[in-house]
């Protein structure tokens, strides 16, 4: 995340930053759920949100890519904003 004189952050780069981190928390709570049965509630509420996403094999990859799609959406998003408001003077 660089952020260069007048110009703001990179949406980009910090979407991209975001998503990875998003997309690897849902992995791995799809893997405590799926081995130990724990956070299975927390897993369930989010199955609605990301499609796929479960205590499963598969589940666990849906939600991880995903999750990295809707993070870097987000985060991009959540930055241009920022830039539009913030990093013009």
């Amino acid at each position: 995340m660089s952020f260069e004189e007048g110009r703001g952050f990179d949406a980009n780069t910090v979407g991209l930053g975001l998503g990875i981190f998003w997309g690897s928390l849902l992995m791995f709570l799809g893997v405590i759920a799926m081995v130990t049965g724990l956070g299975a509630g927390l897993v369930e509420a989010l199955s609605h949100i990301h499609v796929g996403y479960g205590p499963t094999v598969f589940g666990v990859f849906m939600g991880g890519i995903s999750g990295m799609v809707y993070g870097f959406i987000f985060g991009a998003i959540i930055f241009r904003a920022y830039n539009v408001i913030f990093a013009r003077g």
